[in-house]
């Protein structure tokens, strides 16, 4: 029995990582122009999951609430378009699987089954950062693996992607992956020398990226694990964080004079005033990047609105970011200050929104919605109930 319990453990994880990778790598099967392989695989994990479960009654019903609130953000206006009913399945269906599934493993195996799965994200990570260094020195040779997506444009500016589907976010995702490597050490996972080795490889990863938000994330891991950490409780930290982005994108204008935006600014503007137009419901997920061109005589080509407020806000509007809200909030409220789990849920939670500054996850960052959620679910400490209509136990 402990035996096939070991085993099982073994293929969660692994499917785990295999569903994170298969949301990385280019698999050239899409629909609409939304790729579908990096949401299949998860689903296909739910349903292991689930099944294997179900006469063990791990039930599910105690995130009702959140899956609700998951499944009604951005569906008020997804069904403007087929591109928008098209993006909005693939964010529910992939976030539900992450949620859920990660959920009743959390339930069944603990501390263990998180940091084993970001461990091997770990690995990942630091295979593709190297992988993002060849490409810098051998650009034309790594443009022949299928997996690959450079650009020319990229090339010119003198960044590279590696195994993401672009620049910004490779830097973002290696980033943050640097935070996951400090936590898997703390957590015995991983040794101290190799640590060090995958610190600095991914730190390499980063500068090589080019992304000046995902630079500026890794040094500020590194300082936040150099010094002690901050005397906040989870909750003040990730509130903070997320005042401290929605702050800074409603604020960019006083940030111009110090800092290049690179045309960032002018998209933040189209993507404000398309969202006053449409304040309640927004234009419809996946809708923005056609509209933005239309809607600016300086932008001539489809564009994401690169920064997480305005975008989620002139998509879904302002209903659904206030949903949202209480969805990132809501695990870390009331959550244990003393507790180094919890303080490091907080702080990966924290440099990933923002991150969110200069980027959008909702929209095409299949990796990054998959750790979000892990993270969720980790957080919402979940229990065991005795049925589905059952009381707690």
């Amino acid at each position: 029995m402990v035996k096939t319990s070991i085993n099982m453990f073994s293929v969660y994880v692994g499917a785990f990582v295999a569903a994170y990778i298969s949301s990385v790598l280019y698999f050239p099967v899409e629909v609409g122009g939304t790729a579908i392989v990096g949401r299949i695989v998860p689903l296909l994990i739910l349903m292991l999951v689930i099944v294997n479960n179900i006469k063990k009654k791990y039930i599910v019903h105690k995130y009702t609430l959140v899956l609700i609130l998951t499944m009604f953000i951005g569906g008020g206006s997804a069904f403007t378009s087929m591109n928008s009913i098209l993006f909005y399945l693939n964010f529910v269906l992939l976030s539900l699987a992450t949620y859920l599934s990660s959920t009743l493993l959390f339930e069944r195996y603990g501390e263990l089954f998180f940091y084993r799965v970001i461990k091997h994200i770990v690995i990942f990570s630091v295979f593709s950062s190297a992988l993002g260094v060849f490409e810098y020195y051998n650009y034309n040779t790594t443009l022949q693996l299928w997996f690959f997506r450079g650009s020319p444009y990229y090339l010119s500016k003198g960044q590279v992607s590696s195994l993401y589907s672009n620049p910004n976010i490779f830097g973002i995702m290696t980033a943050i992956s640097i935070q996951l490597t400090f936590m898997t050490y703390k957590s015995k996972c991983l040794s101290k020398s190799l640590m060090f080795l995958f610190t600095f490889v991914l730190f390499v990863g980063v500068l090589y990226s080019g992304a000046r938000m995902a630079q500026a994330l890794a040094v500020l891991v590194l300082l936040y694990n150099m010094f002690d950490r901050l005397a906040l409780s989870p909750f003040k930290m990730v509130f903070i964080s997320y005042v401290a982005l929605i702050s800074m994108s409603i604020g960019f204008g006083y940030l111009l004079p110090f800092i290049d935006l690179n045309f960032i600014d002018v998209i933040w503007g189209v993507s404000k005033n398309i969202f006053l137009e449409n304040v309640f419901f927004g234009v419809g997920m996946g809708n923005l990047q056609d509209l933005i061109p239309s809607s600016s005589s300086l932008i001539h080509w489809s564009q994401g609105p690169n920064n997480f407020v305005w975008g989620f806000l002139a998509e879904c509007g302002l209903i659904f970011f206030m949903m949202f809200s209480y969805l990132i909030l809501k695990p870390f409220l009331g959550a244990n200050k003393h507790s180094d789990l919890y303080v490091n849920l907080a702080f990966l939670m924290s440099v990933m929104l923002i991150s969110q500054f200069s980027e959008h996850f909702i929209i095409y960052v299949s990796p990054y919605v998959m750790i979000f959620f892990l993270i969720l679910a980790v957080a919402s400490k979940p229990v065991r109930f005795g049925s589905f209509y059952g009381s707690y136990k």
